[in-house]
C-alpha cells in the first residue's frame, strides 16, 4: 500500500487492491481447510475462516450466495482487509446475514453483523441482521 495513502487513513486504492493477496470464498462448494482459498475453484466455505488469515491488503473475494448459518458473528474485518462481493450488481447475490454482540466502550452491547477495522473495506455486498434493534454496521467507531 502507498505509505502516504496509509498515513493520511485512506483505504487502499483499487490499483493497490488488485495487486494485493486475494482469498477466495464459497458457501456452497467451498472447505474450511489450509489448502483452500487460493483459486475460484479452491476456496474457503466461510468468511469467517478466510477473516483467521487475513492480513492488511488482503481481498476476500466472495462467490454469490448465502453467508449465514456457519459464520461465527460479528465478523471481524481486519485493518485494511477488504471484503468484496460484485459492486456492479450493487450486492444483488451476496447476502451476509446474521448477527452478534460486541461490547463498546462508549455506546453499551450492541448487536451487529460486521465490525469493520480501520481502512477496511465492504463493497458489493448486502448485510442483513434479523435480530430486533440489530444493525448491519455500527454508525459510530469501535474501539477493538
Amino acid at each position: 500500500m502507498d505509505p502516504e495513502r496509509k498515513a493520511q487513513g485512506l483505504p487502499p486504492d483499487r490499483e493497490t487492491i488488485a495487486q494485493q493477496r486475494t482469498i477466495f470464498v464459497n458457501p456452497d462448494r467451498g472447505s474450511d481447510r489450509d489448502r483452500g482459498g487460493h483459486s475460484e475453484y479452491q476456496t474457503f466455505r466461510t468468511i469467517t475462516y478466510a477473516l483467521q488469515r487475513a492480513n492488511y491488503g488482503t481481498v476476500i473475494q466472495l462467490a454469490p450466495g448465502r453467508y449465514a448459518r456457519e459464520e461465527t458473528f460479528p465478523l471481524k474485518l481486519p485493518d485494511g482487509v477488504t471484503l468484496q462481493g460484485d459492486e456492479g450488481r450493487q450486492g444483488a447475490g451476496f447476502e451476509i446475514v446474521g448477527g452478534g454482540f460486541h461490547v463498546n466502550p462508549f455506546w453499551a452491547t450492541q448487536n451487529i453483523t460486521i465490525r469493520p477495522g480501520e481502512n477496511s473495506q465492504i463493497l458489493g455486498v448486502t448485510v442483513t441482521n434479523p435480530h430486533t434493534r440489530g444493525t448491519g454496521m455500527p454508525l459510530f467507531a469501535i474501539t477493538p
